[in-house]
């Protein structure tokens, strides 16, 4: 006589192990999405620091080219007056001479975007706007490159070759006032107001 199987045992048994096979998944799936989580988190506060750093940076930079953008008004104004004061034109040419400079830190974001653990973050609203915040920097760092060119090219050039740099002292008004040298201030302030307009829309 054949011995009978005992198919709801069986069947209980089959499903037993289907749920404790989908269940281990599930909770490896659930320390999977934690420790993913964890990663972003990680990062996310390093890009935060990174940005507050930039952010005081930029403040700072801002602050300064507006100054300068005002002195460079002044500088014209003074050169293309019928006075001439030489004293103070050439005072004010040599305190343009401190260009000043951008740093911005993208170490956060490089390890972010370089590990591919900018893939776990869901939120793709968020992941846009910190993509574009970075293509913001990496418009300003151009702008300054461009601002710098234009320093060195004809600001410095013709300030170091007409003016006195070993001793600061003032020149003939014709130095001042060629148009090689009033080109060039056009040129910086120029490039600087672009420089600005670009830092502000990086803070917004």
């Amino acid at each position: 006589m054949k011995a009978k199987i005992d198919w709801p045992n069986h069947l209980i048994s089959f499903v037993l192990i289907v749920m404790s096979i989908l269940m281990a998944f599930q909770l490896e799936k659930c320390s999977s999405d934690r420790k993913e989580d964890k990663l972003v988190d990680a990062h996310i506060y390093e890009i935060v620091e990174e940005t507050r750093y930039n952010r005081r940076n930029l403040t700072g930079l801002i602050n300064k080219l507006t100054e300068d953008q005002f002195q460079l008004d002044t500088l014209l104004q003074l050169i293309h007056a019928e006075e001439g004061d030489i004293r103070r034109i050439n005072g004010l040419a040599f305190r343009m001479m401190n260009v000043g400079g951008l740093y911005l830190k993208k170490n956060a974001y490089a390890s972010f975007t370089e590990s591919g653990d900018i893939r776990f973050v869901d939120d793709f609203e968020k992941k846009s706007e910190l993509v574009a915040l970075y293509e913001y920097y990496e418009l300003a760092e151009v702008q300054n490159t461009l601002l710098v060119e234009s320093f060195n090219e004809r600001y410095f050039k013709h300030v170091s070759e007409n003016l006195d740099l070993y001793r600061a002292r003032p020149q003939p008004i014709e130095n001042y006032r060629d148009r090689t040298f009033v080109n060039s201030i056009s040129s910086y302030r120029y490039f600087l107001t672009v420089c600005l307009s670009v830092y502000k829309q990086s803070l917004e």
